[in-house]
């Protein structure tokens, strides 16, 4: 049978001979095998692109890394996120992020502006975090002050039209309204890190929601948006970004095209500025939820409840930062299923010590949140209701171990998976814009991913277990999110965590 089939790729040759003249994969190589071409060339095979950064006389920031390519991103990140809604009525960033991009001063509709962005092979994104608010294009070169110029219309020359506030009511119903039936297809990711973030920061700064509340999407007027972009669109509060472009052919653009002086809204009586730091109080939130997935079959997925357990950790500009994302690779996890693969985790000790061990676990993975002045540690886990407590406890333990030895071999692989996903996440133009224009919102410089993986190699395994010392000595948040007979409260969580994981004798309610 080979034989004919080897005929028939001869047939397949014009010439009548064999398309390869290397034996078939099942024969082994003969003994004279090929020798590779090396490259003779004595340049390195990357260049290095250091990010450069220049502030104008208005305040106004510039930040921009070089890089190869015909496509670079360019944006506007500004302090201004949900955590900065303290005066303004809550859910007025999410009203925003879905108005953006619409009618401008030169642009009298959403279609004329995209058209026009289109004619410049360019797309567009508007997103806003709990702390920054950013407004992106990636964009051929060529094409970069065409770009600048409606970048700047729709940050700072929006008409901000009552129709146009209507739409974007709308898509922030179908936003509440998606968050609603992700519930149902098992993802309740978003809704979780809401809530464990609301009970953690309770009543400030990142604990204010980043959602509009629902009864809250119609009192929302062109008014408020207005008096919010007045206060927090200005140029001490800005940074302009670009990826893969020289700081040289960006600043003196960014300079022609961005007058923060003809600011349509200029004219709005704006809200107080809220500079408040934030206040890590520890605390629980739990939603009541019919959690039962659509499913058919003999075999349905079954109901789960879903938590996070919390602990404050370090921030971004914190000595130990760094330990506390190693440490959170170090704990690891993820699904009770996974296709394996490297990369995957699956000797982290959540895989190791909860999801390969308890059969009830059907999720647990640990994750940091950092911020510029405030961090949060979490355990996200999942479980069928009547075994939520138990599972609770058990990652109560794997908490408290957290302070015990750490292995060579487990502390290197932990700085590997880190490194790995620092690096490969900056690959795309989007994420090297996003993380220039953090760092030099947050502390005013950047460190390259050079440094960062210095300092990723220097953590030592006492960092680690100092950074989960102070963790542990925090308060305890905790978010709960399905049914709830069998949750523990945040009081009884903190009695497992002081008396090395066990319940107290009787149950304590609030």
């Amino acid at each position: 049978m080979g034989r004919n089939v080897r005929l028939f790729c001869r047939r397949l040759s014009s010439s009548g001979k064999a398309v390869s003249e290397f034996p078939w994969l099942s024969q082994p190589l003969s003994k004279s095998r090929p020798q590779p071409i090396k490259s003779q060339s004595q340049q390195p095979i990357t260049a290095n692109f250091p990010v450069q950064h220049t502030q104008l006389a208005n305040g106004l920031r510039v930040a921009s890394q070089g890089g190869s390519g015909d496509f670079c991103t360019i944006g506007v990140a500004v302090k201004a996120g949900s955590r900065y809604e303290m005066f303004s009525p809550s859910g007025v960033t999410h009203v925003l992020e879905k108005v953006s991009y619409n009618s401008t001063a030169s642009f009298h509709s959403k279609d004329q502006l995209l058209h026009q962005l289109e004619q410049i092979g360019g797309i567009c994104d508007c997103q806003f975090s709990r702390d920054v608010a950013f407004y992106a294009m990636s964009v051929s070169r060529e094409n970069i002050k065409p770009a600048l110029q409606i970048l700047s219309e729709v940050v700072l020359q929006p008409k901000l039209q009552q129709e146009e506030l209507e739409l974007a009511k709308l898509l922030v119903s179908y936003d509440l309204q998606d968050h609603e039936e992700s519930l149902l297809r098992m993802q309740p990711d978003v809704l979780l890190q809401d809530l464990i973030h609301r009970a953690s920061f309770r009543g400030n700064t990142i604990g204010l929601p980043k959602f509009c509340p629902k009864d809250n999407v119609e009192n929302i007027t062109v008014d408020d948006l207005r008096n919010f972009l007045k206060t927090y669109i200005v140029p001490e509060r800005t940074v302009v970004a670009a990826a893969g472009l020289e700081l040289g052919t960006f600043a003196p653009l960014v300079e022609e095209c961005l007058d923060f002086s003809s600011r349509s809204y200029g004219d709005a009586k704006g809200v107080t500025l809220d500079e408040s730091v934030a206040q890590y109080t520890g605390g629980e939130l739990n939603v009541e939820q019919q959690m039962k997935p659509v499913s058919g079959g003999d075999n349905p997925l079954p109901e789960l409840t879903h938590f996070m357990i919390g602990l404050e950790s370090p921030s971004v500009t914190d000595p130990g930062f760094v330990a506390a994302n190693v440490l959170s690779f170090l704990m690891g996890g993820g699904g009770s299923f996974s296709a394996g693969g490297p990369g995957k985790g699956m000797y982290a000790r959540m895989y190791l010590n909860v999801l390969n061990r308890y059969h009830y676990a059907f999720h647990a993975a640990a994750q940091c949140f950092p911020y510029y002045d405030a961090g949060l540690f979490c355990v996200q886990a999942a479980s069928p209701p009547e075994k939520s407590r138990d599972l609770c406890q058990v990652l109560v333990r794997e908490l408290l171990n957290m302070t015990s030895s750490i292995e060579g071999e487990e502390l290197a692989r932990a700085k590997n998976q880190l490194k790995s996903m620092l690096v490969m996440n900056l690959e795309t133009r989007p994420v090297q814009f996003e993380d220039i224009a953090r760092q030099m919102l947050g502390q005013a410089s950047h460190r390259g991913p050079e440094e960062l993986v210095q300092m990723i190699d220097a953590v030592t395994a006492q960092e680690i277990q100092s950074v989960a010392h102070e963790m542990l000595g925090s308060k305890v948040s905790c978010a709960f999110l399905g049914r709830l007979m069998n949750v523990p409260s945040s009081r009884e969580l903190t009695h497992a965590f002081i008396h090395g994981g066990n319940w107290p004798k009787d149950r304590i309610k609030l």
